[in-house]
């Protein structure tokens, strides 16, 4: 039998990772999705986000979390690194099936990012979270191609009080870019 001596250990740690979910169809989506992430306020240092083998987006390399990424990973360390680096998340759809959204968010996270979503639905949302199956929600636009077996139901919202058609607000989950 041969013995190993380990001479050097190298740890990356990722600090944030996400997973998209689409609402529609309740299917995780990766393909064709351009994410980046930046720190508030500086998003000529965006950082795209890459697709992992088990199709989340990762990301590395994000400014100002060189030392977070070169950590253990283990538990000590994920209990010493509270959330506290304020960064923006924006999601595309290069093809345009779903709507582009903008998302506050703090780093590192030590789990794949999720947001809690109260009731009513609030916007921007209420918290992130961080769990094993998390997920952040992708809305269809309407220029997306009809989902085999569903149907669509389009209307125009109006503003009674103001007379005329309700705004959208952009910003938060489903936000224009």
């Amino acid at each position: 039998m041969t013995s190993v001596a380990v001479l050097e250990q190298v740890s990356i740690v990722t600090p944030l990772a996400v997973r998209l979910r689409d609402e529609a169809t309740l299917g995780f989506v990766a393909d064709g999705l351009l994410a980046v992430a930046y720190p508030r306020g500086n998003p000529e240092l965006a950082v795209s986000g890459v697709i992992n083998r088990a199709g989340m987006i990762v990301f590395r390399n994000l400014p100002g979390l060189r030392q977070v990424e070169a950590g253990s990973g283990d538990t000590d360390f994920w209990a010493a690194q509270a959330p506290r680096f304020d960064f923006v998340l924006e999601v595309r759809d290069a093809a345009r099936r779903f709507l582009p959204w903008s998302l506050e968010i703090k780093l590192p996270q030590r789990y794949l990012l999720g947001i809690g979503i109260g009731s009513p639905p609030a916007s921007p949302p209420q918290a992130q979270t961080g769990a094993e199956t998390a997920f952040l929600p992708l809305y269809s636009a309407p220029s997306r191609p009809l989902p085999e077996g569903m149907g669509v139901l389009r209307a125009e919202l109006w503003d009674a009080d103001a007379d005329q058609p309700a705004a959208f607000r952009a910003g938060g989950v489903g936000g224009f870019l």
